[in-house]
């Protein structure tokens, strides 16, 4: 409430009333529906758009809630400025803002898609409107006409209500329930554009005419009126779509292309691009693994038994020698391996897919054929900061021109090395002379082999680092060409490219479609073609450039025969496909930044990279190296598994020893598991991906740690996934068993293995959560500790937890059956699935039950009812467990406190909606729901970044006292400080689960290390001692700001009504505080809440006499006006009392002195001073 300068003095008549009640300011609605699924929860898909409508819904409702979500958030984060309604504002304009935005960018995405080559902006208004009906209501009824009557009678500017009306009358419903807008609020929307489109403010006066001219027409009508140039249909389109339309669309693709690639590619497309990824990193993992089993097992042996060993991979022998017997079965799969990718390679390059050259096709048929194919590995393909001596480089030079080439060709030679440094295919064309016109030189096959060429490129000569480079290489190479021919494909059959007839088409806006810079075409082929040619055949076939050549190998002359020509095999490509730029945007986003690479887009310097190293080591000490960790994820795992409806322990077992396996290999070295067994499942992206660990993974990756502390990190982090690897494998296994039980046996038969395989693998990481599935900003942000540092677990569930519901859902009502015969052409029983659903539906409601239901019935049976926990949680909770899925039990004073969510996960998200019942009306409802949202998403600050600004302030977090107490700025004090953030920071989740080993039973001891019941002791003193805590720094820093701000001002009252403000709804809170206290003690006097203690309570934390007592008496005071600039005379102070009131009107000062006055602060003789010295001031001015 403002300051009321005519308010009376009491130095005149009567006396100061301090009883004078407050007005508690009350939140106005916002339209945001705390239930309604927001764009973190549903991953769209609109890879199956065929008339783009897909497209328009995904895109539209992901931007609104996300714009709603966003705003929400801000509103509560920047709340001291906007006051209560910052909540409702935030919500409602990013609503408005994310509506229209989405309905842009769906309408001209879907446009695109469908093949238009003009954009059609009459249904581009139309989709901007409807789409602000929720839930994508708007896109279900949406017919021919367009803009129902928003604006009649003229502008709703300065009407009581925001009311957001669409086609078919459609109104929000958390405006219509909640309290109307004041104008003061209407305005403020219109003043920044969020109510454009719906009336509100200038905008829709202005438009008054537009609308009414277009209203209930056709948006073929309003689109024929735009491209005619009518000015109406101009300034209509164009208020909606923004002056350049076609720029703002393309702005907002482009954007999202960057932000949420998988919504411009779709599911088909993202599955495709999730897959090469997964192969290429699981391949470059079983490569690595084969290396170092080759080179610990060969660590002693002398050259002539690395000889043999090369023998025996070369195929040279049969016989494997005796040392290293070991070594044969890994040695063989590695052969199966390498067969597989070589094999994989041919079959691509036959089809036109691989431009190599036929040189190199026929060594690696070759090498298929006689089983000897070992690539050579070299330091110029696996070490960017390798560069050739210069001795290596001469040699090199010699060699060619001894072989006849000319010092330009020679100079284009090396430049070429270089220049295909970073590719596979064109290293391989260009040694074998196809780029650098030196065919002739390569075709007597010296140069490939020669040992200058080999010195240049940096050999290496020992078994596992020539292997690695053999699978690696190869198996990269058919991984990526594979991808791209898969995703080609989809991106034409789900209509997001196109194939032109003849170059000469109208593309557009349309451009090649490109992955990792590579045009990609459909219909390719190879073809035969005859070459003229100077070549001389012997009689078993082999062809020599010259006749020397030939007496030389041991043929005479006369049984040569001279060729002329030579057939030889072409790539013909075929046609080009086309997108719209944001596809390959959203594909480069993709390839460019998979997960051991998606920090790329954030500045790459020291300060980001120190963030995140003390992120992850943060993250780090607190789960895998905290013993009570790990039987939280076996027990939580299971739980979410059996919500699924499966058993857990279905394959458990053998997931297990294969996670274990990943810690050392043990298990591939003993033989028990087969190496590409474990690839195979690596490709499926089974293994080691579990969120937590991955996420720590990723941010030591990006920091600035040594390599040599990656095996520790790797080490513990391995361990801590075996229980999430095991439980992953275990979906995967009761997947195969749910398509082998419901596909009909025929069928069945027609599926390979690997078929079935990799339709459990989709269905396994569609609802089981893999680090890999989460937006890669998403990650970033958590990883660096913008969002919160475990925001990326909530954001997977969030994600698996949809999934599972929607499969559930789909179950039901038949399209799960029709989806998997369209993509995998197998038949499943819609009443069998319908009974699935069913009991899927059951279990993942048991687990959500268990995980709110449950835990509140567990609160109620230990004597917590529903008014003490919200006490408690409101009052006596740690900030950071306000809003958790707790287990609470009181004992008198005493309380112990279990976050149930490391049993039951979904308790993490069901807590959110838990908290939104807590609310006494709407308003407050949806306000605690979404602080509650954000403290699981957003949050504050990060628990690295906290201790590093407490470290930097010199305050300790816990006890909100110095860290030291050494000189301001004393080497002493900065140690100290350091001192502080590493032992906060960095010592590990054991070290102080031990020291704190004496302050729980030897139940919970046990509980916390088999059962992952991890409960923390505390008293509601030392609880509400947060709580208070929070309020009194807050005064503290409203008096500080006035304090500062009555130095600068000419006049006090605007400055004080400012802060007055935010103190009064602060004080609120301590009123509040002490109401409830007063009533939770008179309901449970064993917790010795009495007055007294209340009062003591807020005293130990700072609280005046004045705000204690206005507390305790209900009453909400004003700040006081006068204070204090750390006066400690008596001269001083008088001196204050007049520069402060000198910049007063006479009504105000004579408050500031009847209060303080009133209070002692003052007496008679002070005020008759400080009169005197204001009016000599005023005096002298004059």
């Amino acid at each position: 409430m403002a300051f009321d300068p005519s308010r009376p003095s009491t130095l005149i008549s009567g006396g100061f009333d301090p009883t004078r009640p407050s007005v508690l300011i009350e939140q106005p609605s916002s339209g945001f529906d705390p239930t309604r699924p927001s764009v973190l929860i549903e991953d769209p898909s609109i890879g199956q758009i065929g008339t783009g409508l897909a497209a328009e819904v995904a895109i539209g409702e992901g931007s609104k809630y996300t714009g709603a979500l966003a705003g929400s958030a801000l509103g509560a984060k920047y709340g001291a400025f906007l006051g209560p309604k910052g909540i409702a504002l935030g919500a409602t304009g990013g609503y408005i803002l994310g509506g229209i935005g989405g309905g842009i960018t769906g309408s001209i995405a879907a446009q695109r898609l469908e093949g238009k080559d003009d954009i059609s902006w009459g249904r581009v208004v139309a989709d901007a409107i409807i789409n602000l009906i929720p839930g994508g209501l708007g896109k279900a009824g949406k017919g021919s006409r367009i803009l129902p009557k928003l604006v009649k009678g003229g502008a709703i500017r300065g009407t009581e209500g925001a009311v957001i009306a669409t086609a078919g009358g459609q109104i929000e419903k958390g405006v219509e329930e909640g309290e109307r807008l004041t104008l003061e609020e209407v305005a403020t929307l219109a003043g920044t554009g969020f109510g454009l489109g719906l009336g509100l403010g200038a905008s829709g006066e202005v438009l008054k005419k537009s609308y009414s001219k277009f209203a209930g027409k056709s948006d073929n009508f309003l689109n024929r009126a735009y491209d005619e140039g009518d000015s109406d249909a101009t300034a209509l389109v164009e208020s909606i779509a923004g002056e350049n339309p076609t720029g703002r669309g393309s702005r907002y693709l482009n954007l999202l292309a960057k932000l949420s690639p998988s919504s411009i590619l779709g599911r088909q497309v993202n599955e495709e691009t999730n897959a090469a990824i997964a192969k290429v990193r699981a391949r470059l993992d079983t490569a690595s693994t084969i290396r170092d089993q080759i080179n610990k097992q060969t660590r002693d042996f002398t050259q002539e038994q690395r000889d043999q060993l090369d023998d025996y991979i070369f195929n040279k022998t049969n016989e494997i020698l005796p040392e290293a017997q070991g070594l044969k079965v890994l040695l063989d799969e590695a052969r199966e391996l390498i067969d597989e990718y070589q094999n994989t390679i041919l079959n691509l390059y036959k089809e036109g897919r691989i431009d190599i050259d036929d040189y190199v096709a026929a060594k690696i048929q070759k090498s298929v054929n006689s089983k000897d194919y070992f690539t050579r590995e070299y330091r110029f393909y696996e070490d960017p900061s390798y560069i050739p001596s210069p001795e290596a480089t001469n040699k090199l030079k010699n060699r060619l021109s001894k072989d006849g080439m000319d010092d330009e060709s020679v100079e284009l030679f090396v430049r070429g090395l270089e220049e295909n440094r970073g590719s596979t295919v064109g290293l391989m064309n260009h040694i074998a002379g196809a780029s650098s016109g030196s065919k002739k030189i390569f075709k007597k096959r010296k140069l490939d082999n020669s040992p200058e060429l080999r010195e240049y490129l940096g050999e290496y000569t020992e078994a596992g680092e020539r292997m690695f480079g053999t699978l690696s290489r190869l198996g990269r190479l058919a991984a990526d060409e594979e991808a791209n021919k898969a995703i080609t494909e989809q991106i034409v059959k789900n209509n997001l490219g196109r194939v032109f007839d003849s170059p000469g088409d109208d593309l557009g806006n349309l451009t090649p479609l490109e992955i990792k810079g590579k045009r990609q075409t459909v219909g390719d082929s190879l073809v035969v073609r005859n070459k003229r040619v100077n070549k001389y055949e012997a009689p078993d076939g082999k062809r020599f450039d010259t006749v020397k050549e030939a007496i030389e190998a041991g043929f005479k002359k006369q049984q040569l025969k001279k060729i002329n020509r030579q057939a030889i095999k072409v790539r013909r490509p075929g046609k080009t496909v086309y997108v719209p730029q944001e596809v390959n945007e959203a594909l480069n986003e993709y390839f460019a930044t998979g997960s051991q690479r998606d920090g790329s887009t954030l500045v790459n310097n020291v300060v980001s990279k120190v963030l995140s190293t003390t992120t992850a080591g943060a993250k780090f000490v607190r789960v895998p190296l905290n013993a009570a960790s790990y039987p939280v994820q076996f027990i939580g795992n299971a739980v979410m598994v059996a919500g699924q409806g499966m058993n857990p322990f279905n394959g458990w077992k053998r997931g297990f020893g294969i996670a274990a396996n990943e810690i050392n290999n043990k298990g591939i070295a003993k033989g028990k598991y087969s190496v590409k067994e474990i690839n195979r499942l690596k490709e499926l992206d089974l293994i080691d991906q579990g969120v937590v660990a991955g996420d720590i993974r990723d941010g030591f990756k990006n920091g600035v740690l040594p390599k040599a502390f990656s095996k520790v990190t790797d080490y513990f982090g391995k361990a801590y996934n075996v229980f999430d690897t095991a439980q992953r494998i275990s979906v995967f296994e009761n997947y195969k068993g749910f398509l082998k039980k419901h596909v009909p046996a025929k069928e069945l038969e027609k599926l390979t293995e690997k078929q079935v395989e990799d339709i459990a693998a989709f269905l396994t990481n569609s609802t089981y959560q893999n680090y890999g599935r989460i937006n890669k900003n998403l990650r970033g942000l958590s990883r660096y500790g913008i969002l919160d540092e475990f925001a990326a677990f909530n954001l997977e569930q969030t994600r698996t937890l949809y999934n599972q519901g929607r499969m559930a859902k789909s179950m039901i009502d038949g399209s799960f059956s029709d989806e998997m015969a369209n993509s995998y052409g197998i038949t499943l029983d819609k009443d069998a699935m319908k009974r699935e659903g069913i009991k899927r539906v059951a279990s993942l409601s048991g687990v959500l039950a268990l995980g709110s239901a449950g835990v509140t019935q567990a609160n109620r049976m230990g004597g917590v009812d529903d008014e003490d926990e919200k006490f408690l949680r409101d009052f006596t909770l740690a900030p950071w467990e306000r809003d958790q899925g707790l287990h609470i039990r009181r004992n008198g004073n005493k309380l112990s406190l279990a976050n149930m969510s490391y049993q039951i996960p979904s308790a993490e998200l069901t807590s959110i909606f838990e908290a939104g019942l807590r609310g006494d009306d709407f308003q407050s409802a949806a306000g605690d729901a979404i602080d509650a949202a954000w403290s699981k998403f957003g949050g504050d600050l990060t628990i690295n970044l906290k201790n590093a600004v407490a470290a930097i302030s010199n305050t300790d977090l816990t006890t909100n006292k110095d860290i030291s107490n050494e000189p301001e700025g004393s080497f002493r004090q900065r140690l100290d400080k350091i001192k502080y953030y590493f032992a906060e920071n960095f010592t590990p989740g054991t070290v102080r689960d031990l020291q704190s080993l004496d302050e729980r039973t030897s139940v919970e001891n046990t509980l916390r290390y088999t059962l992952g019941y991890r409960s923390r002791n505390t008293t509601i003193d030392e609880g509400i001692g947060y709580k208070l805590r929070e309020v009194s720094k807050s005064l503290k820093n409203i008096r500080s700001s006035y304090a500062g701000d009555t130095v600068e001002a000419d006049s006090i009252e605007d400055v004080y009504n400012k802060n007055n403000e935010i103190y009064k709804r602060n004080m609120e809170i301590l009123v509040e505080f002490a109401n409830e206290a007063k009533a939770f003690g008179a309901r449970n006097p064993d917790s010795g809440l009495t007055d007294e203690k209340i009062d003591a309570l807020m005293k130990k934390e700072g609280f005046n006499k004045t705000q204690r007592e206005g507390a305790m008496s209900g009453v909400v005071e004003d700040m006081p006006i006068y204070v204090s600039l750390g006066e400690r005379t008596k001269e001083e102070k008088i001196n204050r009392y007049v520069e402060l009131g000198s910049k007063m009107s006479p009504q105000t000062l004579t408050i500031m002195l009847q209060r303080d006055f009133d209070d002692k602060k003052i007496n008679r003789s002070d005020v008759r001073r400080i009169m005197i010295g204001i009016q000599g001031n005023r005096v002298f001015r004059n």
